[in-house]
């Protein structure tokens, strides 16, 4: 069984299990308000940010032009690194924000780095317009996993910032990824270097650091 089947297994399985606490939302209402909804999905240590502020803003800039007549919300789980960096962008531009937290408040915040780390996630806290606490797992693997299989199903557009390589755990960006192109869901994918394997030392991709691709957006409409 090759790498792609196996991520289809796994979210196969976690889609009944979503679908069975009935936490998918109700997205022909989203979309009746033209709201649109970005799920950001990303590597935690990065580098060149500026880079990839400026992939941001380019992106946001592709999604006013092609939807003029929407809003936005960008469903961030917070944490280190891309999911910041995405959430930021779009409150700048007076989107929305929606939290996504795999694991209950407290233990998600024991897995960040420092003090610095905690009083920022508390700042873009504060300015979601909804938090979403997702149903608990075995363990924060499944828990990563899960909340990338919920940003799948419940967002328009997936956002990621990306090195293209498969993950290095278990619902990394790379699984995430993969899935969405099986499911032929519109992407905006902002190459990015993730970390050398075990270690927390970002790599950058060179000329390929902020390159952006949009994926299935042929058929895609906010009506």
């Amino acid at each position: 069984m090759v790498y792609a089947d196996f991520i289809k297994k796994d979210y196969e399985e976690l889609s009944y299990l979503l679908n069975k606490v009935m936490i998918k939302l109700d997205m022909t209402k989203l979309l009746t308000k033209k709201t649109i909804r970005i799920g950001i999905s990303g590597h935690r240590f990065l580098s060149d940010l500026d880079l990839l502020t400026g992939a941001l803003e380019e992106a946001y800039d592709f999604l006013q032009k092609s939807f003029p007549d929407s809003s936005f919300e960008i469903c961030s789980p917070l944490a280190e690194g891309a999911d910041r960096l995405a959430a930021n962008t779009f409150l700048n531009h007076f989107a929305e924000l929606i939290a996504i937290l795999p694991t209950p408040k407290e233990e998600y915040q024991q897995r960040f780095s420092s003090q610095d780390a905690l009083d920022e996630f508390e700042v873009f806290f504060k300015k979601a317009r909804e938090v979403i606490q997702l149903p608990p797992h075995p363990d924060h693997h499944h828990a990563y996993q899960a909340l990338g299989l919920f940003l799948l199903e419940n967002c328009d557009i997936l956002l990621l910032v990306w090195d293209g390589l498969p993950a290095q755990g278990k619902g990394g960006t790379g699984e995430i990824a993969f899935e969405a192109r099986r499911r032929k869901i519109p992407m905006i994918w902002i190459h990015a270097g993730n970390r050398v394997p075990g270690t927390q030392t970002s790599t950058s991709l060179d000329e390929e650091q902020g390159k952006i691709d949009y994926e299935n957006f042929q058929e895609f409409t906010s009506e």
